[in-house]
């Protein structure tokens, strides 16, 4: 009895000293309300800002007011607190990761099995291509130097991307070399591939330069994919072809992305498959709900 009055005790001193108005979010503060609020939590006032664009007293109908009168400005300002706790969520989502990881770990394998065996079936296709010639970019940099514009009559200070193609030979002479040049950002993700022509006459540890003159972004020439050669008047193909390899594999191959990595998982990994992120996002929805439903359901509604 003696601890169940303490404890009746240390909520009500809690309540008391919470100056946060207990008002349904709909009714408006006055500006002492809002200054208490302030003087609790200086961020209560970029909150209160919020709330007051969001106008929920005209957005609202009757029946919505009266279905959340409970989410009061104290409440939902802790809930709102709660959802933007970005460090907790970092901690939670590598718990549920782990988690996600076990749970599915079949499902993952099953996965990178499939991106694996097409990868080595890549590989393969160019095969007989590297028996003869390899290329390596090198001398990866910005050059910059006035172009002519047609449209304005004038110069113009342009920068575009250079590189060279450094070849290695495994015979005397290569008469003709066709590339696909691979594109990534610092990040190692790759928009896809873009073709960059050919090269003639390449003998042993020749560099070609090439430019990109459009405008310049994070990406920079990564790899080179050599698709066929001229030797002696005989051409050698890569026996690669694109519609080969379903369009989720190819689609990861190409960009890397996790996203792409889960349409992989659902067509190949069985219909048990869940993505790491929708995984996630069911968590971090329970997490929600489980510390407020109520203001988790006025949340997704306005």
């Amino acid at each position: 009895m003696k601890k169940s009055f303490i404890l009746i005790f240390i909520i009500s001193m809690l309540c008391c000293c919470n100056k946060i108005s207990n008002k349904p979010i709909y009714e408006e503060l006055t500006i002492d309300e809002v200054g208490k609020a302030m003087e609790q939590d200086s961020t209560f006032g970029w909150f209160y800002d919020d709330v007051v664009k969001a106008n929920y007293a005209i957005k609202m109908s009757p029946s919505e007011k009266a279905r959340f009168k409970k989410v009061s400005y104290r409440k939902y300002f802790a809930y709102t607190k709660y959802e933007y706790d970005f460090i907790m969520w970092m901690e939670k989502d590598s718990i549920w990761t782990d988690e996600w990881s076990r749970k599915y770990a079949k499902e993952i394998a099953a996965t990178d099995s499939v991106i694996t065996y097409w990868k080595q079936y890549i590989k393969d296709c160019y095969a007989e291509v590297d028996k003869y010639i390899k290329g390596k970019i090198t001398n990866v940099g910005i050059e910059s130097d006035y172009e002519y514009n047609w449209d304005t009559h004038s110069k113009e200070w342009k920068s575009r991307r250079s590189f060279e193609i450094t070849y290695t030979l495994k015979v005397p002479k290569v008469d003709k070399v066709k590339v696909a040049i691979v594109w990534r950002d610092k990040y190692g993700k790759s928009d896809g591939w873009h073709i960059s022509g050919s090269d003639e006459n390449i003998t042993q540890n020749d560099s070609v330069k090439k430019h990109v003159c459009a405008g310049l972004t994070d990406e920079k020439p990564s790899e080179v994919w050599i698709t066929s050669i001229e030797i002696n008047g005989q051409t050698i193909s890569s026996k690669y072809d694109e519609y080969d390899i379903p369009q989720s594999v190819r689609e990861y191959i190409e960009n890397e992305k996790e996203y792409d990595w889960n349409k992989v998982g659902r067509e190949f990994a069985g219909e048990n498959f869940v993505s790491k992120d929708s995984y996630l996002s069911q968590k971090r929805e329970e997490d929600l709900r489980a510390f407020d439903n109520l203001c988790y359901e006025f949340d997704q509604e306005f």
